[in-house]
């Protein structure tokens, strides 16, 4: 996303619209309009030109800083701080981190609704780029309550939007599906296309993890239309790499490679680079899933290539999970090993809950495919109870058949066909027809 000279947000419809990994921003003029009622209400208060001055700092500055630390973020006219590069700008957002924190407190103690709303979606990209988390569940929250006392529909859809995504990154689905449909609702009623588009986008990524597989087909295949008539070439390529991952999830691995290589092509022909890495993971696991081992071996190459440059730690760590088993199941178990223990290590300490909760189940299964029964129980275990308080239903299912699995080479087959039978029950809620092949 990018953003505007004094509250951060303004940007281009093309990448503001873009849904679930994203941060939106509505349009210039809206972000204009709104900077000239913030100054009457100023005047009309009697708050002084040093105050407000000192007040608005920690915004001004974190927008040209946002504005470089983001993909493809044109420059504002903002002169500080100085970041000439996105390096630069990620430097100072480390260094004022704990500054911006307080500074969002600040704003909000002091009855500044507008200011809360604006920082936080600057420091939500570095808050979301570094892996911290909680910090960016907690300012969205914040931006969310500050924003509902002030009449700002407009305002209020983005945010919620927002919102939205930082529930996806926590482990929130409930919530997350909550504001999105509030948002989607807002933007309706506004005539916001792209703001529509992204929230129905994130519906459909937060219904799928749900496990409600259908009705998330059709919310995503929606989504993708849309943003394609708006020539929203970002959000389509996200789309469809959801859309991918639904399918593959689902067990319909043809229809998951398919998706995977036009989101793929569509990422290539704009240069974004992330999504790209996604869109070969994303044909590798249908690749796995159809048995075109080498041809998924060629793609996982290729984004770990990718992957040298500025990439998510838990971007990576999937890569890699994928990658472990890809070259187990050639014959290259010690490269296998190798990868596996990298992508633990990036899982645990840079990713989602979402992406830990896949590399640990697809990392489990290869430990038991190995003989190593105990690690494997290890393994799902955790990876089980981070999907049931997330309500992540293909990773609790895939997590069980692991345990199942494991503890009958174990010889608790008591246990072992208990966990097998609830993983049955979820597959079967899913819609899955061979979840052999899904969790294998």
């Amino acid at each position: 996303m990018n953003s505007c000279s004094t509250c951060g947000w303004c940007s281009s419809r093309e990448s503001a619209s873009t849904p679930c990994t994203t941060w939106y921003a509505p349009s210039r003029g809206a972000c204009a309009a709104r900077r000239r009622r913030s100054r009457t209400r100023r005047r009309s208060s009697g708050c002084s030109a040093t105050t407000s001055r000192r007040r608005t700092w920690p915004a001004r500055s974190s927008s040209p800083a946002a504005s470089s630390a983001a993909p493809a973020s044109p420059r504002t006219r903002a002169a500080c701080p100085p970041c000439p590069d996105a390096e630069a700008a990620r430097a100072w957002f480390d260094r004022e981190h704990g500054g911006l924190l307080a500074a969002v407190s600040l704003a909000e103690l002091h009855g500044l609704p507008r200011h809360t709303v604006c920082l936080t979606r600057n420091l939500s990209f570095h808050l979301n780029a570094r892996g911290q988390f909680d910090d960016l569940w907690n300012v969205c929250r914040t931006a969310l309550t500050a924003v509902r006392g002030l009449d700002d529909p407009q305002l209020l859809c983005v945010t919620l939007a927002n919102v939205g995504v930082a529930c996806w990154k926590v482990g929130r689905f409930e919530s997350g599906l909550e504001a999105a449909q509030e948002a989607r609702d807002v933007a309706v009623a506004l005539g916001d296309r792209h703001i529509q588009a992204h929230s129905e986008s994130t519906i459909g990524l937060l219904t799928s993890m749900l496990g409600r597989y259908e009705e998330a087909l059709t919310l995503l295949s929606e989504a993708v239309a849309r943003s394609a008539k708006l020539g929203a070439g970002r959000a389509e390529a996200e789309g469809l790499s959801t859309l991918s991952t639904l399918y593959e999830k689902w067990g319909r691995y043809a229809e998951a490679a398919e998706t995977a290589r036009r989101s793929l092509e569509i990422s290539r022909s704009i240069g974004y680079h992330a999504n790209l890495i996604m869109s070969l993971t994303d044909l590798a696991f249908a690749q796995v899933g159809l048995g075109e081992l080498e041809e998924a071996d060629e793609n996982l190459a290729q984004a770990r290539r990718l992957s040298e440059l500025r990439t998510a730690p838990g971007d990576v760590g999937l890569v890699l999970a994928l990658s472990a088993r890809v070259a187990h199941a050639r014959g290259r178990t010690t490269e296998a090993e190798g990868f596996a223990v990298r992508a633990l290590e990036l899982a645990r300490t840079g990713a989602t809950p979402v992406r830990l909760a896949e590399v640990e189940n697809i990392i489990g299964h290869l430990r038991c495919a190995l003989g190593d029964h105990q690690s494997a129980v290890v393994l799902h275990r955790h990876a089980r109870q981070a999907a049931v308080e997330m309500g992540f239903r293909s990773e609790e299912a895939s997590a069980l058949a692991g345990l199942a699995q494991a503890l009958e080479a174990l010889g608790d087959t008591e246990t072992a066909d208990g966990y097998r039978a609830e993983a049955a029950r979820l597959y079967a809620f899913m819609g899955v027809r061979s979840p052999r092949t899904v969790h294998a």
